[in-house]
């Protein structure tokens, strides 16, 4: 028996909700893991001076902060003589105690955010595919693209799942109408707050800023003191407002794209139903 219209719409559009969600995550994680753009912006903040240790070992510490937020990889950041370093023309660990248990906060909030990645990009292509009228193939497909985002999530593939989502639900929309309609009201949803946020963001940054830490940890570790915590004197306000402009720009371009292209798919089905129509009554 086919759904209902409605219930296959919100179907579908709670799907895309889950899809541009992911999206938004692995735009964090495409930020996150560029080292190199850590550097641009600490570059431009000019932080060398104020932050006592040299050009190589800023490259080598950004590097390595990224691997650890990215991948978890707890050799990155380990406190002994690997990360040694020469601040203000003294040997002394890189980060102090304080500063290794926010590192380690973020990286627990990255590792979430990775789990909540793939479960969104397996939700996703579940919910469209239900959205129509599933084969028992396409609900094996389904479970097994479930699966697939089960070890990426094991193997900390964050942009391979995401990538894979999206091709999943090109895939899953081949046979479905109506495609436009449904992800133009699930960005809107997703849309509006984080809209919300970041104008606020732009209009008082060091407000929304305490707010988005207070509502992430669960303690003040994130509060750091740029005399004794090379953390933050290298973490300058403006990098921190780069990125998440960044952030932002990405996840609009893959969340915005996404609709216009369902849109120009919607219709150029529609002008060639309305051509092959024309061409049967002729």
């Amino acid at each position: 028996m086919n759904k209902p219209a409605t219930f296959s719409v919100f179907l579908r559009s709670l799907g895309f909700v889950c899809l541009f969600l992911a999206m938004m995550i692995a735009a964090v994680y495409v930020v996150a893991a560029d080292d190199a753009y850590y550097y641009e912006c600490q570059r431009r903040a000019d932080i060398l001076p104020s932050s006592g240790i040299s050009d190589e070992a800023l490259k080598d510490l950004d590097a390595r902060l990224s691997r650890y937020l990215c991948r978890h990889d707890e050799a990155a950041l380990c406190p002994d003589s690997v990360l040694q370093l020469d601040v203000f023309g003294v040997r002394q660990p890189a980060f102090n105690e304080r500063e290794m248990t926010h590192l380690l906060d973020c990286a627990e909030l990255f590792d979430t955010a990775s789990a909540c990645l793939c479960l969104f990009c397996a939700a996703a292509v579940l919910l469209i595919v239900l959205s129509g009228r599933p084969r028992p193939r396409d609900s094996a497909c389904a479970a097994a693209f479930a699966v697939f985002m089960l070890a990426c999530r094991m193997l900390r593939l964050e942009r391979l799942a995401a990538a894979s989502a999206l091709a999943a639900m090109f895939l899953a929309l081949r046979g479905q109408t109506g495609r436009a309609r449904p992800a133009w009201f699930a960005l809107t949803l997703v849309l509006l707050p984080f809209t919300v946020f970041a104008v606020w963001a732009c209009l008082d940054f060091d407000a929304a800023f305490t707010f988005f830490h207070r509502r992430l940890f669960s303690n003040d570790l994130w509060l750091l003191d740029p005399r004794t915590d090379l953390l933050i004197r290298i973490c300058p306000e403006s990098m921190f407002m780069s990125m998440g402009l960044r952030i932002a720009l990405t996840s609009a371009g893959a969340l915005v794209g996404i609709p216009l292209l369902l849109t120009l798919w919607d219709t150029l089905q529609q002008r060639q139903i309305t051509f092959h129509a024309g061409g049967t009554s002729q």
